[in-house]
């Protein structure tokens, strides 16, 4: 298995990286405390990171969190393409992803997972 990134994957490492050093700074970090900061999100969303993630892969999905890992910065983008973005674009019916995944993409539709404890063997039931 080869994990050398693609020429696109490797451009939206280093824009992810210029991004979160530009943004993800001490005091930035500090005075969203526990908090999300909305204006790195914004800009992450803005830049089209968000909604590459789908072309991009896992393999671009975790280049783009190491990014953000390297800087601590707080913003939900693994939630966001996991439980958002991926999900809806693997799983979700034609009128799903067309309605929810620009939306995913630009930042402008808020995601979260859940998981049910109610029913199939994989959530904890009986199958």
């Amino acid at each position: 298995m080869d994990f050398t990134p693609t020429e696109e994957q490797a451009a939206a490492r280093d824009l992810a990286a210029r991004i979160f050093g530009d943004l993800a700074t001490p005091e930035r970090l500090a005075a969203a405390g526990t908090g999300s900061d909305p204006e790195l999100w914004k800009a992450l969303c803005a830049a089209g990171l968000v909604g590459a993630v789908e072309e991009l892969g896992l393999l671009g999905l975790v280049l783009l969190l190491e990014e953000q890992g390297r800087t601590t910065a707080q913003v939900p983008f693994a939630s966001t393409c996991v439980y958002g973005l991926l999900a809806v674009a693997a799983h979700g019916s034609p009128e799903q992803r067309a309605r929810l995944l620009p939306g995913i993409g630009d930042g402008s539709v808020v995601v979260c997972g859940a998981v049910s404890g109610q029913g199939g063997a994989g959530a904890g039931g009986t199958g």
